[in-house]
């Protein structure tokens, strides 16, 4: 009997573990109340055919003058809540990961109205969009959008490519 309870409290014990190493905090939480109100409209309007009033999509050139040599860290509203970092530089270089450990080398270009990176044989084609102030990148993949918020951000120590 008092086995057959070890037993019992021991599964429940490592069940309880098991469960705590997989709830942890909600990853999708952003940083600031501001950023979480904006991927809040994010995906209130993620499916909307037009953009909402004060918002538009930069070209080209917009785009190249607010990304080159800049880096970034994008916060996906739309899977997981998983972040992003974007080390771009401006001879067309690019760092590429979810951390300072995980960084990928790749390539960065521009097409009409789109930021294009490719890092690992994967080309991703992104849409810039902004009310003045956000950066939000939206991508299309199986039908389906996915959006970054971009906020500025400092380079890891030591994070440049080639350097």
């Amino acid at each position: 009997m008092i086995k057959i309870l070890s037993s019992i409290t021991l599964f429940w014990i490592i069940g309880i573990l098991a469960a705590g190493c997989t709830t942890g905090p909600d990853i999708r939480k952003m940083p600031s109340p501001e950023l979480q109100q904006l991927a809040a409209f994010v995906q209130e309007h993620k499916d909307d055919t037009t953009l909402p009033e004060g918002w538009h999509e930069l070209d080209g050139d917009a785009i190249k003058n607010r990304f080159s040599g800049r880096f970034f860290k994008g916060y996906d509203t739309s899977r997981r809540g998983i972040s992003y970092y974007y080390d771009i530089l401006e001879d067309g270089r690019l760092r590429y990961g979810t951390g300072p450990y995980d960084m990928q080398n790749g390539t960065w270009w521009i097409e009409k109205s789109s930021w294009n990176m490719r890092s690992r044989g994967v080309t991703l084609k992104w849409f810039v969009l902004t009310d003045g102030t956000h950066l939000v990148m939206m991508r299309y993949f199986h039908n389906r959008r996915y959006f970054n918020i971009l906020v500025e951000s400092r380079r890891f120590q030591g994070s440049q490519t080639g350097e």
